[in-house]
């Protein structure tokens, strides 16, 4: 079997477990870019630089790509929010972004950076997640009965800080939220 017939539903068309598993790649790419930063290649937060680290969290929104009837929340696993600072500044990176059609419509080939529509970036404190309750998950999966056990967080849009300031970036937004210092991470 091709490996574009083993990522699509037979028709060419993207499975959505597929692209919810290189989606985040794209988003760290973009993001990596815009604020000068590397993608981190081992265990730790997604961006790093001399100064500082940020962990990145990405939800899909918008009326293109049926996705506008949920609210911008995150999904946090619990050992994402105990990475050592190692002497350096951590922060959140939670992010938004729209397609410019369904998941289902895209196909395996497609170049997945041309498909969104727009992409904002809020930058928070790392200590704002500590506000909230921590779950405990379980479960098993459907395909090969392998059970499971995480700690969640759900972080969401409207606990946000306030932004302080907004910057335009290529292909998208940044905001810097409350208490969020925007001349440290290059941006005048």
């Amino acid at each position: 079997m091709s490996l574009a017939r083993e990522l699509s539903d037979g028709w060419g068309e993207m499975k959505a477990r597929y692209f919810n598993s290189i989606m985040p790649a794209v988003n760290h790419q973009w993001a990596a870019e815009v604020l000068g930063m590397e993608i981190n290649s081992r265990k730790g937060p997604d961006l790093i630089s001399d100064n500082f680290n940020m962990e990145l969290k990405f939800s899909l929104t918008g009326k293109e790509c049926l996705a506008e009837k949920y609210h911008i929340a995150w999904t946090v696993m619990e050992h994402q929010t105990n990475y050592h600072s190692n002497g350096k500044e951590h922060f959140w990176g939670f992010g938004a972004y729209s397609l410019v059609k369904p998941v289902s419509k895209i196909r395996a080939k497609d170049n997945l950076e041309s498909c969104v529509l727009e992409r904002e970036l809020w930058i928070v404190l790392w200590n704002f997640i500590d506000r909230y309750e921590k779950h405990d998950t379980r479960g098993k999966s459907k395909t090969t009965g392998v059970e499971w056990h995480n700690v969640l967080v759900y972080p969401k849009l409207k606990d946000l800080p306030d932004v302080i300031k907004s910057f335009e970036v290529e292909r998208g937004k940044i905001h810097f939220t409350e208490g969020m210092n925007f001349e440290l991470l290059g941006f005048i």
